[in-house]
């Protein structure tokens, strides 16, 4: 029998930290060597089990899983919702300024004459 919880705002933000890594693992089960019930003992009520950083090779990794340690501290120390959107878009935007300017190097880099190219 699960322990039934009321939902909160704080709840849907550990939710949202969840639901990005699993978006960062391609649609990986978190916590899929737990049962419900230690997932509610160990990762929700106790916090002790932590999802590890995906893999999954990005712009900014390490600020991802930042946002999402966010989303899992102690309820009164979580973001808002809006304070997530903020840090998203702001990562959102710094990747593909990030993804443009490497893209740039590597067509640079192959137009003849460029550096790095064939002439």
């Amino acid at each position: 029998n699960l322990l039934i919880v009321d939902q909160t705002k704080t709840s849907n933000i550990w939710s949202l930290g969840v639901t990005i890594w699993e978006l960062f693992e391609l649609g990986g089960q978190p916590y899929c060597h737990y049962s419900d019930r230690q997932v509610l003992t160990y990762a929700i009520k106790e916090q002790q089990l932590k999802l590890p950083k995906p893999q999954l090779p990005l712009s900014l990794s390490d600020r991802w899983y930042e946002v999402m340690q966010f989303c899992w501290l102690q309820p009164e120390q979580r973001p808002t919702a809006e304070e997530v959107h903020l840090l998203l878009s702001y990562l959102c935007a710094k990747g593909a300024s990030e993804a443009e300017e490497e893209f740039e190097k590597r067509w640079n880099s192959m137009k003849p004459g460029g550096t790095g190219g064939s002439s």
